[in-house]
């Protein structure tokens, strides 16, 4: 990558070769010798995080986040008490898939699913249709796209903000230039 260090360097996944207190010893290394300023997980439970959290502090190493999935249709980060858990201990929530890869954008449906390449946020349109329609409902009330609605119930009314980006080239460009 040509960098001299990362910001954020994240264990994607609470399933390591080793224990966790290993794989902290790992991340706290790599803060030791400069190579990322801060560390955090992907997708660890709240008894796995505190886990990682503690093994890091053995270091002198804070854990700075956990990055997990949570939109409208995926709401265990909330439901089994992450946010709050991160809250109190001071670990940034990250979420992703705000959207559920698209099939909370408006631009799928039942007749127009998604293409099959997505390995999670993976629901079937069946299943998503009812959140879309009021999705919809309020799309069309407030005059706004079915997108902003859906990304507005993380920013707005649960106070997260999504990571996002594209592993396609043409989306991106479409995406910085609107």
């Amino acid at each position: 990558m040509k960098l001299d260090y990362i910001d954020c360097y994240l264990v994607h996944g609470p399933i390591h070769v080793s224990s966790i207190k290993q794989a902290a010893k790992g991340m706290a290394k790599c803060v030791e010798e400069r190579m990322t300023k801060t560390v955090g997980v992907a997708n660890y439970s709240v008894e796995d995080m505190l886990v990682m959290k503690e093994a890091l502090a053995e270091h002198g190493v804070p854990l700075a986040t956990n990055q997990c999935e949570y939109s409208v249709l995926r709401r265990m980060p909330e439901i089994e008490g992450m946010l709050e858990a991160c809250s109190q201990h001071g670990i940034v929530f990250q979420l992703y898939s705000a959207l559920a890869q698209g099939r909370l954008s408006g631009k799928y449906s039942r007749e127009n699913p998604p293409p099959k390449e997505y390995r999670f946020s993976s629901y079937d349109m069946e299943h998503v249709e009812p959140a879309l329609e009021v999705l919809r409902h309020l799309a069309a009330k407030y005059n706004v796209s079915v997108a902003s609605v859906a990304m507005n119930w993380n920013i707005f009314a649960r106070g997260q903000y999504p990571w996002w980006g594209s592993g396609r080239k043409a989306r991106l460009s479409r995406t910085c230039k609107s």
